[in-house]
């Protein structure tokens, strides 16, 4: 497919000292196809228009280069292309895109990124539940935020050239959101620690120390309600409010979910994942060397308080770094295929690389005490499905 750029409205802007702006059609996500992402980047480009703060490129001089340079479009027209476009369009700014629908609601993320330089310099998105013959009514919004730079969940500048470069390092227990969801996570900063613990079970020996950069974790498992606004469907077997952890989901399930929701966060510069069991354990501890961050009653919810059920996320005491349900309420699945520890010193590990079990952490509402230990270690086919297991999410970048 042809990567092509919307424009109207503007027959010049050679005399203009408004921004010259070139809009790429969005990046369709399934379910949505390309003919209904063309109306929708119409409603951005009609809004943008009627902003009277940009000159808009015109579709004949877009036409023009991509006929003559044959550009092709490999899934999403990536921000190299964008821009490389914009500067033979002698455009200043360029937009991009994504657009999918979750259930009945749209799912919208424009950036905006500066062509001289190649940065990100904006981005805004909305989530919004409505047909499509009303989405205009929304479109302003997502303009405007776009346009003054106040979008809450705009990142820090990212350039689209392979080079290098200088990253502001988040501080200890620094929260990012997540504009699709709205999931929190927290940063956790570089360190080293001992894993695992010689008065655990044989599988947590032998001790050894462990070197971890600096990452992304969420700050709560991952819950039902988040569940069903990426996938659609709850799987759970307790299906309950939108703030329970969502279970009954195999490792092989949360891959699609983070497929999914890794979609529709594309061009941001980020990845979700799984943590690994390292990064798992070093966040669990928090600092802390014995079998808890705290006392278990006040910690977890586990076979002696739970009531033989999950409980709302985030409703037991927090760890040192800011995380809830480290220990407790469902088992957590891992990056890691299951295997023995090696000896010695090691720098983000990743497990072994072949298995036929991913490991699971932290126990459940179901585990007795001595199983909910941060050493503690559990393992499960990847197809393997359980009211007792769920998951919480890491970010890469």
């Amino acid at each position: 497919m042809l990567c092509i750029l919307f424009a109207s409205y503007s027959p010049s802007y050679s005399q203009s000292n408004k921004p010259v702006l070139a809009i790429f059609n969005l990046q369709p996500v399934a379910p949505i196809g390309e003919g209904e992402s063309v109306q929708i980047t119409q409603f951005i480009q009609e809004a943008l228009f009627y902003s009277n703060s940009y000159e808009i490129v015109e579709r004949a001089q877009i036409d023009k280069i991509v006929k003559e340079q044959k550009y092709q479009q490999s899934g999403l027209c990536d921000d190299a292309c964008a821009v490389a476009i914009g500067r033979q369009l002698a455009a200043t700014k360029i937009i991009i895109g994504t657009v999918g629908r979750l259930g009945a609601a749209y799912t919208i993320q424009i950036r905006m990124l500066d062509v001289e330089s190649g940065k990100m310099e904006r981005i805004s998105s909305i989530n919004q539940k409505c047909a499509l013959e009303d989405l205009p009514g929304f479109i302003p919004d997502l303009v405007n935020r776009l346009s003054q730079g106040d979008e809450k969940s705009a990142v820090r500048s990212m350039t689209t050239t392979p080079q290098i470069q200088a990253r502001e390092v988040p501080s200890a227990g620094e929260v990012w959101r997540e504009s699709v969801t709205e999931m929190e996570f927290v940063w956790i900063s570089p360190g080293r620690f001992v894993m695992g613990s010689e008065s655990g079970r044989s599988d947590e020996k032998p001790v050894h120390d462990v070197e971890l950069d600096g990452f992304w974790m969420g700050k709560y498992e991952v819950t039902q309600g988040r569940w069903v606004k990426v996938m659609g469907s709850n799987p759970s077997y307790s299906k309950k409010e939108d703030d329970y952890p969502v279970e009954q989901v195999s490792w092989e399930d949360t891959q699609k979910f983070i497929s999914r929701l890794n979609e529709l966060n594309r061009g941001i510069g980020i990845t979700l994942r799984l943590p690994t069991e390292a990064e798992w354990e070093y966040a669990c501890r928090a600092g802390t060397t014995g079998d808890r961050y705290g006392n278990i009653d006040g910690v977890a919810w586990y076979s002696e308080n739970s009531g033989s059920s999950t409980h709302p996320v985030g409703t037991k005491q927090r760890n040192a770094w800011g995380l809830y349900d480290m220990l407790g309420n469902v088992w957590e699945w891992c990056q890691d295929w299951y295997g023995t520890y090696g000896k010695g010193y090691s720098k983000n590990p990743t497990g072994p690389s072949l298995g036929s079990d991913r490991v699971d952490r932290g126990g459940s509402w179901f585990s007795d005490a001595q199983v909910v230990r941060a050493s503690s270690r559990f393992r499960f086919p990847p197809s393997y499905r359980s009211y007792r297991l769920g998951f919480r999410l890491a970010r890469t970048n």
